[in-house]
């Protein structure tokens, strides 16, 4: 990111006395994971006249993610606040609208990004993080305050066997309305036992499903569940019977859906060669012909991991028919 100019007049040389800290959330190999900036900032507010300017190191996706989500975050809730709307204003740099409700200068702040796809990195880059107001950039396209920061140790590649998608299956065929997807799922046996205790199930919709735009604008939620599927008996006396895991949805971007299983000691985590069926309800379907029409191009990806790291077991499943009109 350029910051200083040396044009007579146009001389940009933004205050450095802000801190940032970053932290991250899922950062194996494929995971669509968060990243979270506690900042704080010394010669303004950041508010509704903000702008916050943060480039990527560029091991990353040049175009950050998928249909990223923005906010405020509130630490000591625990919980997202204020939905900032976010775009990616040019390769790697990402664009932040300040909150309505100013986070006031000299106190931290932390703004997440939800939808981030990560990658391997050999050394940890530095990401830049800017401030502006929207007046100051329309003039002179300059920042107020500049800091850089480190990205956190790289993760990695810890798949080794793929996810036994026994089926893949949607409650509406019909463009523009909302339905469930049910994936049943075996988790293989592996070398090391990876995905054995994992406790979070994050599922991808494809390309052509286009995302969902409310979740990605804060006017909706996606919601999940998740059961363990035990078979007893063999033949005629084999009994099947579906079990609740607790749990709930932790991350959602335009794209993606991570549900975390409960911490209590007392919830079942996965093990391999379990079976289980995960549930995504009231999916907004697709609301655009060529996606719908060409849904059964896609596959929709299902992944396990450890919040504490990321994902180590994928795979991906066909899609659907056509969606109808």
């Amino acid at each position: 990111m350029a910051i200083v100019g040396t044009t007579a007049g146009l001389v940009n040389e933004p205050l450095a006395t802000m801190t940032v800290v970053v932290a991250r959330s899922l950062v194996n190999v494929m995971d669509i994971g968060m990243i979270e900036f506690t900042v704080t900032p010394k010669n303004a507010d950041f508010g509704k006249d903000s702008l916050a300017f943060i480039s990527f190191p560029t091991y990353y996706n040049p175009f950050i993610g998928c249909m990223m989500r923005c906010t405020m975050y509130d630490a000591t809730k625990k919980a997202d606040g204020e939905r900032l709307y976010c775009n990616v204003a040019w390769d790697y740099t990402l664009r932040v609208m300040g909150p309505a409700t100013a986070a006031k200068k000299d106190a931290a702040f932390a703004l997440r990004v939800y939808g981030v796809q990560m990658n391997l990195h050999a050394a940890a880059g530095n990401f830049g993080f800017g401030l502006t107001n929207a007046t100051y950039w329309a003039s002179h396209s300059q920042l107020t305050e500049f800091k850089a920061a480190a990205d956190t140790t790289t993760g990695s590649w810890m798949g080794k066997l793929p996810i036994d998608i026994t089926s893949m299956t949607v409650s509406s065929n019909i463009m523009r309305s909302t339905a469930d997807i049910t994936a049943a799922f075996t988790l293989p046996t592996t070398s090391d036992g990876v995905t054995g205790g994992s406790d979070f199930i994050a599922m991808t919709l494809p390309f052509q499903w286009g995302g969902v735009m409310a979740w990605t604008d804060g006017t909706a939620t996606a919601a999940a569940s998740l059961k363990l599927v035990t078979t007893t008996g063999t033949g005629s006396a084999a009994k099947t019977t579906k079990s609740a895991v607790k749990g709930a949805v932790v991350q959602v971007s335009g794209c993606t859906v991570v549900f975390q299983l409960d911490a209590a000691a007392t919830t079942t985590k996965l093990a391999e060669t379990g079976s289980y069926e995960f549930v995504l309800s009231g999916v907004p379907t697709a609301e655009k012909a060529a996606g719908a029409a060409a849904m059964n191009l896609g596959s929709v990806v299902l992944s396990v991991g450890k919040v504490a790291d990321g994902g180590r077991g994928f795979s991906s499943a066909q899609l659907f028919p056509a969606l109808a009109a």
